[in-house]
């Protein structure tokens, strides 16, 4: 009996060399055309509006960026006197402002000729090098876990992320990755210990004033400025005993919101939004006992609103 039924390779044959197929490019100007005449008109409309829309946020983002021009300015003027943290400091600039700079890599590289164990150095050395230099990737980590509690737990991360992504050139890496999921698990402990100590213990309770240096401080408080609720803020550091290289600070901020869930929730939301490069607990300043506490630990606001 004939075959009348073909498989579907046969049936794609059949139709010859030409099939149909997805465009290479997609259309840009299909809706444009509904338009028709008025299109133009319409599209300065839009633009317009949201030129307007987010005027004030385009300007808070490039003064962020002439901020962080000015610094490397500022870094680089220092020449062969730069400390390693200053040159630290100068690479994760550089990176913020061109992600796909080399220089970034390069100027982690001499800071850690200069301290071979610098946190920060090994972390963003890791990061400019993770996808190119797996192998080598994994040895600064080890070197980061072995040297630094306070990043065990990204240490453990990325180095599982690379030792489960299968690759041609080495066998399965069996003992690593048990290795290295233990130390995941050890890590995740101590950190949930940290925060445990964080939550639990008084706010004000071995707080320092804050050690952010001018540059940190200013980012910090451009930050605060686009958020409009808040009037006022104090930040102090917080000492943490289960890991006291640990970089933690607390920010208690006055609130124009006066409902407890609406405050919770900005907290919350503030927590995510500033960038200290470290642990950061936000909080109602109410939360931190009288204004005289307050005032004697942390000094005066590190943010005042003034519009």
């Amino acid at each position: 009996m004939d075959d009348t039924h073909p498989v579907l390779k046969e049936r794609l044959a059949a139709l010859g060399e030409r099939r149909a197929a997805l465009p290479e490019k997609w259309s840009e100007r299909g809706s444009l055309d509904l338009l028709g005449a008025s299109g133009p008109r319409w599209m300065e409309h839009f633009d317009r509006h949201w030129c307007k829309d987010n005027a004030d946020e385009w300007k808070r983002h490039h003064a962020s960026l002439q901020r962080a021009r000015a610094r490397v300015l500022e870094l680089q003027s220092r020449g062969t006197s730069r400390s390693v943290a200053e040159q630290v400091e100068t690479a994760g600039l550089i990176r913020q402002l061109n992600p796909e700079s080399n220089a970034a890599t390069a100027l982690y590289q001499q800071a850690l000729a200069r301290d071979p164990m610098h946190a920060e150095a090994l972390i963003g050395l890791v990061q400019g090098i993770f996808e190119s230099d797996p192998q080598r990737s994994l040895q600064y980590l080890e070197r980061l876990w072995s040297s630094h509690p306070t990043h065990r737990l990204w240490a453990a991360r990325m180095a599982l992320q690379e030792l489960e992504t299968l690759r041609d050139d080495r066998e399965f890496p069996e003992q690593a990755l048990k290795t290295w999921r233990e130390r995941r698990r050890e890590a995740e402990n101590a950190e949930a210990e940290v925060m445990q100590e964080l939550h639990r213990s008084a706010v004000l309770e071995a707080a320092l004033p804050h050690d952010l240096s001018a540059f940190e401080l200013e980012e910090l408080r451009a930050e605060l400025q686009r958020v409009q609720p808040v009037r006022q803020a104090w930040l102090v550091r917080k000492v943490i005993a289960a890991m006291p290289d640990r970089r933690a600070y607390v920010l208690l901020v006055s609130l124009t919101r006066a409902e407890d869930a609406a405050k919770r929730q900005l907290c919350a939301e503030l927590e995510q939004r500033i960038d200290l490069q470290a642990m950061v607990l936000v909080l109602p300043f109410e939360a931190a006992a009288t204004p005289e506490q307050l005032a004697r630990v942390a000094g005066e606001p590190v943010f005042v609103r003034t519009i």
